[in-house]
């Protein structure tokens, strides 16, 4: 089964977490048919959640998990992990959602243990 493009995901995603009331924002546009994407939760108290793209080995779907174990971490530690990643994957995307409920906007049967 083919995957979706990681743009028109993006723009699927976006539409969908300001139709249920947050704030979505592209911080790094990456590859547009196959760069991986990172979504970083920030509840606007300080706290970020950070979902990475979970190992898939039949790619038939995006599944996604934590990145750090405690789930929660600051700002710093999010810029940290970004700047030593893109020069790993220069392709990568960045998508920050403010929500101060925290939630990922992504239902939870996608969302696995790392």
């Amino acid at each position: 089964m083919a995957r979706i493009k990681s743009s028109i995901w993006v723009d699927a995603y976006l539409r969908r977490v300001q139709f249920n009331g947050g704030f979505a924002a592209i911080l790094k546009k990456g590859d547009p048919d196959a760069g991986a994407i990172y979504i970083e939760i920030d509840n606007m108290q300080g706290q970020i959640k950070l979902l990475k793209p979970a190992f898939n080995p039949d790619f038939s779907e995006r599944k996604w998990c934590y990145q750090f174990e405690d789930e929660r971490i600051s700002r710093l530690e999010v810029i940290e992990f970004f700047e030593k990643e893109k020069r790993l994957d220069p392709d990568l995307w960045v998508i920050n959602i403010e929500d101060k409920s925290g939630q990922p906007h992504i239902d939870s049967d996608f969302i696995v243990k790392a």
